[in-house]
C-alpha cells in the first residue's frame, strides 16, 4: 500500500542527516540527529521543499503500483486453477435447486446469492488418479447428513452435482462423482486389562461405561468426521485401544470389511466411498493381567 508523501519525506529527511558529511557541513549533533529533520530544517527551506517533490513522485510511483498489483491480482483469480483444494472448496458450495450465472468478468459460472441452508453437501474428498491411458480423473467423494449422521446422497442430488460439476469444471477435465454406503468393518480384540480398573465385561469398576468399545466407536466417528476419504489404520486403531483406561495390552485378532476377512498383514484400508460404519460383530475378549 501506497505511504503517504508525509512519510516519504520524513523517511528521506532522517537518512539525509544521519549522514556523516551532511552533518560536518550542516554542523549538526548526534543529538540533534536524533530529533529529526523537521527540527533542523524549516518547511519552506530548500531542502525540505527538494524532499517533499521527490516524497510526491515517489508517492504518485507507489499508487501506480498498487493500482497495477491490484489488476494482477484480479487476473490471477479470473485465471483460477482447479486443484484438489479447489474442487473442495466447490462441492461445499453447491446449493441444491439453485441456478448458476455466468460472471462477466471472470467468466465463471457462481451462485447469484449464497445461502448456506440449500448447501447439502457436508463431507468432501478429492482424488486424482491416472488411467492406463495416462489421462488424469479427479475423482470426488460426496456424503449428506441425515438425523445428524452422515448419508450418502440420493440419486437426484448426484444428478444434480454431476450437471453442477459439470458447469463450473475447466474444459477437459474428467471427472468421476462418487457416494454410497459406507463400508462396514467389524473387528475382533484381545484385551489384557487390569482388574482394580476393569471387570471381564469390559466396564469400568463401579461404572456402566465400556471404555474399549466407546474407543473404537470414537476412532470410527473422528475418520469420518476430521478425514472424511482417509484410510482405516488398524495400527491406529490399535493404539487408541491400547491408550484405554484399563487396558494394559491389546491384540487385533481378526478384522472384517463388509462381512468378509481380511489378511492382517495389511494394515491400511480405502473405502469405496469414503467412510466407514461399524458393524455388529465387534467381539472384545478380556482377560485380566495378574502381574501389572
Amino acid at each position: 500500500m501506497a505511504r503517504t508523501i508525509s512519510e516519504i519525506k520524513t523517511a528521506l529527511g532522517n537518512a539525509y542527516i544521519q549522514l556523516p558529511a551532511v552533518q560536518a557541513i550542516y554542523g549538526i549533533s548526534s543529538a540533534e540527529v536524533v530529533n529529526g529533520f523537521d527540527s533542523l530544517f524549516s518547511k519552506v527551506s530548500v531542502e525540505s521543499l527538494l524532499f517533499y517533490a521527490i516524497a510526491f513522485a515517489i508517492n504518485t510511483l507507489e499508487k501506480i503500483q498498487d493500482t497495477f498489483r491490484s489488476e494482477i491480482e484480479e487476473t490471477v483469480d479470473a485465471a483460477f486453477v482447479a486443484n484438489k483444494a479447489w474442487w473442495h472448496a466447490q462441492a461445499l458450495k453447491f446449493q441444491k435447486g439453485d441456478g448458476l450465472t455466468m460472471n462477466p468478468t471472470t467468466f465463471k459460472y457462481e451462485y447469484e446469492t449464497m445461502h448456506p441452508d440449500k448447501q447439502i453437501i457436508k463431507r468432501v474428498a478429492v482424488r486424482e488418479t491416472v488411467q492406463e491411458d495416462g489421462v488424469c480423473k479427479v475423482k470426488i467423494f460426496l456424503a449428506t447428513e441425515a438425523n445428524g449422521a452422515i448419508a450418502p446422497l440420493s440419486d437426484q442430488d448426484k444428478y444434480l452435482f454431476e450437471n453442477y460439476a459439470r458447469m463450473i469444471s475447466p474444459a477437459g477435465v474428467l471427472r468421476e462423482i462418487l457416494t454410497g454406503d459406507a463400508d462396514i468393518v467389524d473387528f475382533s480384540f484381545t484385551v489384557y486389562f487390569n482388574p482394580l480398573v476393569m471387570d471381564t465385561s469390559g466396564k469400568l469398576i463401579g461404572s456402566t461405561e465400556k471404555p474399549v468399545e466407546a474407543a473404537i466407536q470414537k476412532f470410527i466417528n473422528e475418520l469420518n468426521n476430521n478425514n472424511f476419504g482417509g484410510r482405516l489404520n488398524l495400527t491406529r486403531l490399535t493404539d487408541a485401544v491400547q491408550n484405554t483406561v484399563g487396558v494394559l495390552d491389546v491384540r487385533l485378532t481378526k478384522f472384517y470389511l463388509n462381512q468378509v476377512m481380511q489378511d492382517l498383514s495389511n494394515t491400511t484400508y480405502e473405502s469405496a466411498f469414503g467412510w466407514f460404519k461399524l458393524g455388529n460383530n465387534l467381539q472384545i475378549t478380556y482377560n485380566p493381567q495378574q502381574e501389572i
